[in-house]
């Protein structure tokens, strides 16, 4: 009997902490965007172009080009696209992830 009961609490704690980390932890919500600047006032100048990616359903993370934002953890992306706005920024430091 306790071995039942071993067995049964320990799938109501299971479904419990799953339910509970579920709704702690935030979840991304659409496509997360990193947009790299040089110059924040890009954001001015290609705001209609910004506001068309965020109807499209892009959360849009900005960043400066200099230096690079970690865009990964291990094997794990933080962002489904990357868009390079900063014309002064080696392609090189990129690519080497």
């Amino acid at each position: 009997m306790k071995a039942i009961f071993k067995h049964i609490s320990s799938a109501a704690l299971l479904l419990l902490l799953g339910t509970a980390s579920s709704t702690l932890i935030p979840k991304k919500q659409g496509v997360q965007t990193l947009v790299l600047l040089d110059d924040w006032a890009t954001l001015d100048t290609h705001s209609i172009f910004f506001d068309s990616l965020r109807r499209d359903g892009h959360n849009l993370v900005f960043e400066g080009a200099n230096p690079p934002p970690q865009i990964k953890y291990f094997d794990d992306y933080f962002y489904d696209n990357i868009i390079l706005m900063a014309p002064s920024a080696k392609g090189k430091r990129y690519l080497a992830v």
